[in-house]
């Protein structure tokens, strides 16, 4: 059985969707089974266990600079293979094109939580689920249903870490790791300023703490909020890495702290502890568990519709941060 997943972004979300190639493994273990993905956040999936294929679409340089050539160019990275089982885990008109364009007849994907309700059109299956459900359950339950299996909340519990790197030559990264090290994710996603928490509380909490912190940073702006707090504090700011250096970057780390962003999934996924801070978004974004844990503001979350002028996040204490930090590392 050949099956397609479609999930094009976000690098949160590939991460958490990712959690289901372990249970289509141990059920379908003759699937072979193939990813679609923009090529922006392509690589995360690489040396991901239990995954055959990963289709990168360029799909940032065809909208800047479309045309007939450059879109048959992408679309011919799909080689027309017809799969039979494609799920469409995104729910946008881009990722439902390409599952019909991809599909011998299946096609499952979401009902009342697709994001663009034109990419309904193009599903055989549609699947309803809660906004409040948890979203870990959500990928895994869509795929269960999709290929006749069943899956409960308890079964994310087991979910074993899944996501690998290239096995090379890491020294450059080594000399940055001396006693116990924890890498701050004080970025979010593009517009989603309501997720991240002040940098003031972030320098608060490394200067009271005797741990060696570590910052990544993607963006030229995350860039200079990096030289802000290690400025005036005793952080260190980690030079610009690729996906591959990331993963291992989070996983040579004792912990990872930081806001609702891809890289404090990737802790999760691959094993390092991690603490993730809330406002905006619930703690049903991720598994928690004594070594992953969500520290949540007092406000109430809207799950159908997140409210991004929600700044809640900024009421928690620093001090509470500190208190799991030091429980957990």
């Amino acid at each position: 059985m050949k099956i397609a997943i479609v999930r094009l972004s976000s690098l949160g979300d590939i991460i958490k969707g990712a959690s289901i190639l372990q249970h289509i493994n141990a059920i379908y273990p003759e699937a072979e089974i193939t990813w679609i993905v923009d090529s922006l956040f392509g690589d995360i999936l690489d040396y991901t266990d239990n995954l055959d294929n990963i289709i990168k679409i360029n799909l940032k340089n065809l909208k800047r600079n479309f045309s007939i050539v450059q879109a048959k160019l992408e679309f011919s990275k799909l080689k027309r293979a017809k799969y039979d089982i494609v799920i469409d885990m995104h729910g946008m008109l881009k990722a439902a094109l390409i599952s019909k364009y991809i599909s011998k007849n299946k096609v499952y994907g979401f009902d009342n939580l697709a994001k663009e309700r034109a990419s309904k059109l193009f599903y055989t299956n549609k699947i309803k689920f809660r906004c409040d459900e948890n979203e870990i359950f959500r990928f895994n339950s869509l795929v269960a249903q999709s290929l006749n299996y069943t899956i409960s909340n308890q079964s994310l519990e087991t979910i074993k870490p899944f996501l690998n790197y290239k096995q090379k030559d890491y020294s450059q990264y080594n000399k940055y790791f001396t006693g116990k090290s924890i890498i701050l994710a004080m970025g979010s996603s593009q517009g989603w300023d309501a997720k991240k928490y002040p940098l003031d509380k972030w320098i608060d909490i490394i200067n009271l703490l005797p741990y060696n912190f570590l910052l990544i940073w993607g963006s030229t702006q995350e860039k200079l909020e990096a030289e802000m707090v290690a400025s005036n504090s005793h952080a260190t700011i980690l030079p610009k890495i690729d996906f591959n250096d990331l993963k291992y970057l989070i996983h040579r780390a004792d912990l990872i702290v930081g806001n609702d962003t891809g890289p404090t999934h990737i802790g999760w996924a691959i094993g390092t502890k991690s603490i993730i801070l809330l406002g905006c978004t619930d703690t049903n974004v991720m598994v928690e568990s004594k070594n992953h844990i969500a520290i949540k503001s007092s406000s109430i979350v809207q799950h159908c519709k997140f409210k991004k002028d929600d700044l809640s996040i900024e009421e928690i204490d620093s001090k509470l941060v500190i208190k799991h930090i030091e429980e957990i590392i």
